[in-house]
C-alpha cells in the first residue's frame, strides 16, 4: 500500500507541483482507491463491480469536473476564461465555444472510457467461464477465466490509474504554471 501510496504521490507531484500536490493529492488518491476497489469487486463470485455502471462513474467524472473547474477559476479566474477565448480576437466566440466543448467533453470521455473497459473485462470474465463451463463442465468454469483473471487485475488498476491521472491533467491545464507567474514578477 504505501509503494503504491508513494507512486500515485510522485505521479501528482510530477505533473502539479509541490504546492498543487498538497491540495489535490487526496481527491485524486480517493479517486484511484475508490475505483480500484470498486473494480476489484468483480473478482467477488456473484458481484459486479459498481464501475460498470456509467451514473457511478459520471457522478466521478462530474466531482472530477468541478475540481478542475474550481483549480482554475479559483486560482486565475481571468487567466482561466483568458484561455478559454484562444489567441486570437477575431476568433475568440469560435474558440470559446471550442473550449467550453472540450470542458463538457472531458467527463463524459472519463465515464465512457470507465464503464466501457470494466464492462468489457466483466463480460470477457463471464464468457470465458461460459465456454469453460460448456466444455469442461465446473473445471472448465474454473480454469478457462484464469488467465483473463491476470489481465482483470491489470485492467483494474490501469483503469483507477488512467481516471486518476487525467484528472491530475486536467487540475494541471486549468491552474496557472509557474514558469508564467514567475515571468510576470
Amino acid at each position: 500500500g504505501e509503494v503504491l501510496t508513494e507512486g500515485l504521490y510522485n505521479m501528482v507531484l510530477g505533473v502539479l507541483g509541490e504546492k498543487e500536490t498538497k491540495n489535490f493529492f487526496p481527491l485524486i488518491a480517493s479517486f484511484f482507491t475508490y475505483i480500484f476497489f470498486s473494480n476489484m469487486v468483480s473478482f467477488i463470485p456473484g458481484f459486479g463491480p459498481v464501475t460498470s455502471n456509467f451514473s457511478s462513474n459520471m457522478a466521478l467524472a462530474i466531482v472530477s469536473f468541478l475540481t478542475f473547474n474550481y483549480a482554475g477559476l479559483s486560482r486565475d479566474a481571468a487567466g482561466y476564461i483568458k484561455h478559454l477565448l484562444g489567441p486570437i480576437a477575431l476568433l475568440m466566440p469560435v474558440f470559446f465555444v471550442l473550449e467550453v466543448v472540450s470542458l463538457f467533453i472531458r467527463p463524459l470521455s472519463l465515464s465512457f472510457r470507465l464503464t466501457v473497459n470494466i464492462f468489457v473485462d466483466h463480460l470477457l470474465q463471464m464468457i470465458a467461464r461460459q465456454i469453460g463451463g460448456g466444455f469442461l463442465g465446473v473445471l472448465g468454469e474454473v480454469l478457462l477465466p484464469v488467465p483473463l483473471l491476470f489481465l482483470g487485475l491489470l485492467v483494474c488498476f490501469m483503469q483507477a490509474f488512467v481516471f486518476s491521472l487525467l484528472s491530475t491533467i486536467y487540475v494541471s491545464m486549468s491552474v496557472p504554471h509557474g514558469e508564467h507567474q514567475d515571468a510576470h514578477h
